[in-house]
């Protein structure tokens, strides 16, 4: 969580966020902290980059850091190689259109004309008066 002066603490250290777009403060909003292997820190609002830390030139070695709430007991995730995201389609355009239609034996794409209705018993209400 992001304090009031547009800095967080991560790892025992203050991180100073510069302001975002239009002078926007980031206060109170939550960010996302990553620690890369080569000792770069990322800082994410919203999967948008807002701060780079460069490595330190010391040589680097990753220790795993405790949370900020000491009563999570968060397990530690693993990186895991994600495979390239598609190329976004443009909204509206018959590519998008293709993309997002059910298939020709989804349910949707059933006609009305040959659904068979279920009929229930003969002379029963369903209200609650009667």
């Amino acid at each position: 969580m992001v304090r009031l002066d547009n800095t967080i603490r991560f790892a025992g250290q203050s991180l100073q966020l510069p302001p975002g777009s239009a002078g926007r403060s980031f206060a109170h909003c939550r960010v996302e902290v990553r620690e890369l292997l080569d000792g770069r820190c990322l800082v994410l609002h919203h999967d948008r980059l807002v701060l780079e830390r460069p490595a330190p030139a010391a040589p680097f070695e990753l220790v795993p850091h405790g949370t900020a709430n000491p009563k999570l007991n968060l397990p530690v995730r693993r990186a895991v190689a994600r495979p390239p995201q598609s190329t976004p389609r443009p909204w509206g355009s018959r590519a998008h259109l293709d993309s997002i239609k059910p298939a020709a034996d989804h349910p949707f794409r059933r006609s009305y004309k040959n659904l068979r209705r279920k009929e229930g018993p003969k002379g029963v209400s369903f209200s609650r008066r009667s």
